[in-house]
């Protein structure tokens, strides 16, 4: 009970330290004099919309090659968008030059439109569904057309270099497109599952994989995604998704859940069993990696918090 009491106080506690704006002056997370020759990862926090009983769970990544290369994955929910564009003003980015949606949920493209009023995106790269007829889908699509921004489908097989010196591998879904009216848990199995590899240095980012799709992915791939560095907790570090094989199989060091709750219990349970360095958002706030070709990695929270390790 004392434990449940203390948890509730440091949710309160990460909402009201939220609701500060962002300066890389207050928050050393957000400090980059140190990052030039580093591949950079950061898990940003949406959370603070959370008003209502209703979350809004949001997913973004920004990640930055040893180069200074930008890529953003995914970019929260609509009302979300303009903390993604918040974090960009204190990091001093205006250019991206990849986004990536790792599938079409409104909590992981509805913010599309803000960061690119805020910032001159180059090219997209989604999924190979067709057929989807989501509100913001379609507005992100809008939206390409309109800047001129070319959008590239990629799926299993595909890879491409995101600066000189990192290779992203593509390991789902299909390149084969579905044309389909798409439930949840379809949309949740079409995420594109991103390897980047820098040297001996292994970020995996899967967005919103159920169990079915991670089984998938194990079936196919399970030599490529094993012991990684870094990985996405995926589906916001709920119960659909992250089962004991999964956990075992890609082995991470470190393991970030984002979302505005509490990651399913049972789900942090066993990446802790299994030796992983667990941070949740909610808690944390924003969390960057600094890391270098030889498996050297910095984790640094916007908020030191833990429960347990």
């Amino acid at each position: 009970m004392k434990r449940n009491h203390l948890v509730r106080a440091c949710v309160w506690c990460m909402l009201v330290l939220a609701s500060f704006p962002l300066s890389a002056a207050t928050d050393p997370v957000l400090d980059r004099s140190g990052d030039y020759g580093k591949f950079i990862v950061y898990f940003l926090h949406l959370g603070r919309t959370s008003s209502t009983k209703k979350s809004n769970h949001g997913d973004c990544e920004l990640l930055i090659s040893p180069d200074g290369k930008v890529m953003m994955v995914d970019c929260g929910a609509p009302v979300q968008g303009r903390y993604v564009v918040e974090t960009l003003e204190a990091l001093g980015i205006d250019h991206i030059d990849y986004f990536v949606n790792s599938h079409r949920h409104h909590d992981h493209l509805g913010g599309f439109s803000q960061v690119a009023d805020h910032a001159k995106i180059d090219r997209v790269f989604v999924g190979p569904m067709e057929g989807y007829t989501g509100k913001y889908s379609m507005q992100m699509d809008q939206r390409c057309e309109a800047d001129g921004i070319v959008q590239t489908k990629i799926g299993d097989g595909d890879s491409f270099m995101f600066g000189r010196d990192i290779e992203v591998s593509v390991y789902h879904p299909s390149k084969t497109a579905v044309d389909s009216t798409y439930t949840t848990e379809e949309l949740n199995n079409s995420s594109l599952a991103l390897k980047f590899s820098y040297g001996n240095t292994t970020v995996l980012l899967c967005g919103d994989l159920y169990m079915e799709g991670e089984q998938e992915l194990l079936d196919a791939h399970s030599d490529e995604i094993r012991d990684i560095d870094v990985a996405k907790a995926n589906h916001h570090g709920l119960w659909t998704s992250n089962q004991s094989l999964w956990i075992k199989t890609i082995n991470p060091t470190y393991c970030v859940s984002v979302s505005d709750i509490l990651s399913d219990l049972g789900v942090m349970n066993r990446y802790k069993q299994q030796g992983t360095i667990f941070r949740q958002t909610v808690f944390n706030g924003i969390v960057k990696f600094s890391m270098d070709a030889n498996d050297g990695i910095t984790m640094l929270c916007q908020h030191a918090f833990s429960l347990d390790n």
